[in-house]
């Protein structure tokens, strides 16, 4: 079935007080404020547990087997550009086509 495997998200330091704070992420498929593990494809879709994970890629609407490969694309967009490049989705599909991006 081509799952991802799940990576889980690591706590970053917050740069203003030196402190370890988790990024809060909602669960794509029940919605639990608690998704702490991440698709390892798109690296876009969070999860709080496989099983979320995969009634989601199994899911008859809006599964994230349809949602990943776009979510991977757009995820390695958003890689590509230099910082403070301001760029619309026109602009980044056309680069990303052509390869100058």
């Amino acid at each position: 079935s081509n799952l991802p495997l799940l990576r889980q998200r690591r706590p970053y330091s917050s740069a203003a007080n030196n402190t370890q704070a988790a990024t809060l992420h909602t669960c794509e498929f029940c919605q639990s404020e608690n998704a702490k593990l991440t698709c390892s494809s798109c690296q876009s879709a969070h999860y709080c547990g496989t099983e979320c994970q995969r009634k989601h890629w199994k899911a008859e609407t809006n599964s994230h087997k349809d949602q990943c490969p776009i979510l991977k694309l757009t995820h390695g967009i958003a890689n590509r550009m230099k910082p403070g490049q301001p760029m619309d989705a026109a602009t980044a599909l056309s680069s990303l086509i052509t390869g100058h991006l």
